[in-house]
């Protein structure tokens, strides 16, 4: 029960960490969680025989002392309770705070422009820092490990403890954030640790009697401190879109994301982003929001005052329903209800607005509905809980107009646990589906801010999708209309006519916003060349080709040769500081693991019996980065299947971590003695499902949750049930209690984990899920071929 605790803690800590650095350290950054687990964890593998070395452990240990799992899980249950102890501090101290979070937000936002300047040495030096502070509550649980594997003979059984309690930590990290916020959920994760320091105190030989009631009374008062936390926000943050607000109107957390509303003001309140510069009208009140840090939408007050709902007629977004009267709409991601604002204002008869944050939707209705209307509830608007991609995948009405504007501002941000967020909304396979369901005269349009490099990448998924329909130039279907900073792209089945190209003129005319270009005016320089598919190395660095299901990172705009190459970064812009930021992620992965890990874990190996060879740390390294980078190639996939990327992480690492603890349990049946000639073409087999099983997993994406469940659950169970193998195996095989080699091959795991972690997205990013599980099944079946191939038995020279 103590190892289960333990290991249920360090999960919940980890998907914790992902929801809280979305909201303080920029969401770029929150896949580093998974890499700060599994360097704290293998740091504190070798922690038991830095022990030994000591003289405090006897040289042969096996098994676990009381006394000394009750300290460990006792210091991880302290350590866990620090962050709360930080943001209580960022409460406190906000300028303190945003000096230090500076370097891990986004450039182009005050007061942190002077960020892009930041050098990628300086990157790795701070995500270094951050890895080593956030990794001490999982050092403790991870020499916990470590002493439960020590046992020979019981690898198997702990395995599945170990794993057991991590699945049950996703499911402890849900009710924690149900049960109050991301700052409340720190002392209620810590109260885990607790509990298991409380289970090592109850064994014989604990020592102090006394011992069980502190630890008991430490998780009460930590459950407690949750609550009042979650009551109160004692250190609930205040900080939104990288600047401090002491004036927050509105805040709710739920295990996907936060949401916060705040008043604007100066630039930010006066700009109407869209309106005509013609309209001479009332423009209404506005309130900004935001999800997690960096998801920006609007709460307008045609509620309160209900003659400015004109100001929407005379948007740019609005372009579609002027040459297209009379819309049923359908739209993705309103936010804050603007776009349900300009349907209605421009003589919709019906919208479906698809929202996939209940927490937005709370926000405009309930919580400022006297402000705002409640767009969500007005006439002719029905309102659906749901990812874009998986209503589509259900839905099987046509609309006359299928609108998004600025959806990439919220998707990415409640994502939350990968650098360089996935967007399935912007793939090949996804503008596909959008011209599926409109009739011939149909319209998508999507408005985006004009100055990104990635919005000429709607052109490339629009011939894309229109060549799979059969046209033969694309040019004829696509119009683009541009207000100041906003350009509205729209694209139709069929070809424009000239009765709805006057349409579209007479808009322009009237409301002042120039035509980019139409069928009748052909796009000029680079958009003309991606229509035309001529696109090709006058684009230098940059990618412009469509992102697919495969490789669905619209906001990643560097080419695959680009990745490594300073040339291919210009100072200041968002998409390259987070690649800067990945690439220090790699560079402070890899020094702090040759530093803390396998430089001490050879040091520690010296003093065995024997000397170390290749083969065992070799193996053990092969299967750490394996076993990584398949955990996170299938909690990807799950992503579409899913919608919320953090509803994938948790659902994924709760199966994968069971599946693979059963493996590990039934490993010692599974691999006994020299029966492992099977484990290379098992390998090979997972290697072929994972690669021809995870990419029609959107085949399911439209139906009830129970079956998607169901369907995740048999995609990931035949190579989980491998995964779990490897670990103990290796261990059986490997090492010994007497054997100094043991140290070494927990560093080698540690280290593979850590850098896998980093390397994965770096994989997915360039060459796409599907390569990227085909390295991971090589990485297997050279460790299925080496646990196969007869030797000494020990794995040392």
């Amino acid at each position: 029960m103590a190892v289960f605790l333990a290991a249920a803690g360090v999960l919940a800590f980890e998907v914790l960490l992902t929801r809280v650095f979305s909201v303080v350290a920029w969401y770029h950054f929150a896949s580093m969680a998974i890499a700060v687990a599994m360097f704290g964890l293998s740091a504190g593998g070798l922690l038991p025989y830095l022990l030994r070395k000591s003289g405090r452990l006897p040289a042969g240990f096996s098994g676990i002392p009381p006394s000394l799992g009750a300290a460990l899980a006792g210091m991880s249950a302290l350590v866990t309770a620090a962050p709360y102890i930080v943001l209580l501090l960022f409460r406190r101290y906000p300028l303190w705070a945003g000096r230090l979070l500076s370097v891990f937000h986004q450039p182009y936002y005050e007061p942190f422009r002077a960020a892009a300047q930041a050098a990628p040495a300086s990157d790795a030096a701070q995500i270094g820092i951050l890895l080593l502070l956030f990794s001490l509550p999982f050092v403790g649980a991870g020499a916990i490990f470590a002493l439960a594997f020590a046992g020979k003979g019981n690898e198997g059984e702990t395995y599945l403890h170990v794993m057991g309690g991590s699945a049950a930590g996703v499911v402890a990290y849900l009710l924690a954030m149900r049960a109050g916020s991301g700052p409340a959920a720190f002392p209620f994760v810590a109260a885990l640790f607790a509990l298991s320091a409380a289970a090592f105190s109850l064994r014989r030989g604990s020592g102090r009697r006394a011992a069980p009631v502190i630890a008991f009374a430490g998780a009460a008062a930590l459950l407690a401190l949750g609550f009042l936390e979650a009551r109160y926000g004692f250190a609930e943050i205040r900080f939104a879109r990288g600047r401090f607000e002491p004036g927050m109107l509105w805040t709710r957390w739920d295990a996907v994301s936060r949401v916060a509303a705040y008043p604007v003001s100066g630039e930010e309140s006066s700009k109407a982003w869209g309106v005509s510069p013609a309209y001479t009208g009332p423009v209404p009140e506005q309130v900004g929001m935001v999800v997690d840090d960096t998801g920006y939408t609007a709460l307008f007050g045609v509620g309160k005052e209900p003659d400015t709902l004109d100001a929407f007629r005379w948007n740019v977004a609005s372009a579609a329903y002027h040459v297209r009267p009379g819309a049923s709409a359908l739209i993705i991601g309103p936010g804050g209800g603007k776009d349900i604002l300009c349907a209605l204002s421009s003589s919709a008869r019906s919208v479906t607005a698809v929202e996939m944050n209940p927490l937005v939707v709370q926000a405009a209705g309930e919580a400022f509905g006297e402000f705002t209307g409640n767009p969500y509830a007005m006439k002719s608007v029905r309102t659906v809980i749901a990812e874009g991609r998986n209503f589509l995948a259900s839905d099987r009405e046509r609309y006359d107009v299928l609108q998004m504007t600025q959806v990439f501002g919220r998707v990415p941000p409640s994502a939350g646990a990968f650098t360089m967020t996935e967007d399935h909304l912007h793939t090949e396979e996804a503008f596909r589906s959008y011209l599926a369901h409109l009739p011939d005269d149909g319209i998508l349009t999507i408005t985006r801010f004009i100055h990104e490099r990635r919005v000429w990448r709607l052109l490339s998924l629009s011939r894309g999708a229109l060549a799979r329909l059969g046209s033969a130039d694309p040019s004829r279907h696509v119009a683009a209309v541009r207000d100041r900073g906003l350009i509205n792209i729209m694209v139709r089945r069929t070809p424009w006519t000239d009765k709805d190209l006057a349409a579209l003129r007479g808009f322009s005319e009237s409301m002042g916003f120039p035509i980019l270009f139409a069928p009748d005016r052909p796009a000029a320089g680079l958009p003309g060349r991606i229509l035309s598919g001529e696109e090709g190395r006058e684009a230098g660095a940059f990618d412009y080709s469509a992102p697919s299901d495969d490789r669905p990172f619209y906001y990643y705009t560097l080419r695959p040769g680009s990745f490594l190459s300073p040339a291919g970064m210009k100072s200041g812009e968002f998409d390259d500081r987070a690649v800067s930021m990945l690439r220090g992620f790699l560079l402070s992965a890899g020094i702090l693991c040759a530093i803390f890990l396998v430089a001490p874990g050879a040091l520690l190996s010296r003093g065995g019996a024997a000397r170390p060879g290749i083969a065992a740390p070799a193996y053990m390294f092969l299967v750490g980065l394996a076993f990584i980078v398949w955990e996170i190639v299938m909690i990807k996939r799950l992503a579409l299947l899913f919608g919320a990327p953090v509803l994938s992480l948790a659902v994924g690492l709760l199966l994968i971590l069971l599946f693979s603890g059963a493996g590990g349990f039934l490993s010692e049946r599974a691999v006994p003695g020299d029966r492992t000639r099977w484990l290379p073409g098992a390998a090979i087999a997972a290697t072929a499902y994972l690669f021809f099983c995870g990419p029609e997993l959107v085949r399911f994406a439209g139906a009830g949750l129970p079956a998607r469940v169901a369907v995740a659950a048999a995609y990931v169970l035949p190579p989980s049930i491998l995964m779990g193998i490897f670990f103990p195996a290796g261990l059986r095989r490997y090492s010994s209690p007497d054997s100094g080699t043991t140290p070494f091959l927990f560093a080698a795991n540690g280290a593979a984990s850590v850098l896998g972690a980093a390397l994965t997205q770096a994989l997915t990013l360039n060459i796409g899920y599907g390569a990227t599980t085909l390295a991971g099944g090589v990485a297997y079946a050279l460790g299925a071929a080496a646990l196969a191939t007869p030797g000494k038995g020990e794995g040392l020279e």
